[in-house]
């Protein structure tokens, strides 16, 4: 997927080199997001992600990486993937431009993966909100993770977004 929406958004397919920059301005939720739920830094995170996806994108605007985000297969043949989005600082300056093209995005994912889940933070409203609009199931938070810390699991399912989109 490479996309180039007339607002200056970028969707290209990720690269190694992008994972560095990423990380070094991740936003503070999402450092303590993946802290919170598996110990890891950003760097760590980052390249964990970026070579276990089979779908893997960056979201750039005016020449700059704003965000990563993909999919992680449950298993090697499956239709369940694990969703995942981690942002820079710069994100939040083209926010309304990328919550504009998120549900297309996310039906894009769905065209590859019957069902998408993941776990978001509690502390994570922005996100939260996010995942709402986007029409994903949100569950009541529950232990998670390495330090069992308070998440929600979320869920999109392809036959109900084809509903609901």
């Amino acid at each position: 997927m490479n996309l180039n929406f007339k607002d200056g958004v970028i969707v290209r397919d990720s690269v190694a080199t992008d994972i560095e920059p990423i990380s070094k301005d991740m936003r503070i939720a999402d450092i303590q997001e993946i802290w919170r739920s598996h110990g890891h830094t950003p760097l760590q995170s980052l390249t964990i992600a970026f070579y276990t996806s089979t779908l893997c994108y960056t979201v750039e605007h005016n020449n700059k990486r704003a965000a990563m985000f993909g999919v992680v297969p449950e298993s090697f043949l499956g239709s369940r993937g694990s969703i995942w989005l981690l942002g820079t600082n710069d994100l939040a300056k083209i926010q309304r431009k990328l919550i504009r093209h998120s549900r297309s995005v996310i039906k894009y994912l769905l065209q590859h993966y019957q069902h998408l889940d993941n776990y978001v933070d509690v502390k994570n409203t922005l996100s939260i909100k996010w995942l709402r609009w986007c029409g994903a199931e949100i569950e009541e938070p529950k232990p998670f993770g390495e330090r069992k810390e308070l998440f929600h699991h979320f869920t999109f399912e392809r036959k109900q977004y084809a509903l609901a989109s």
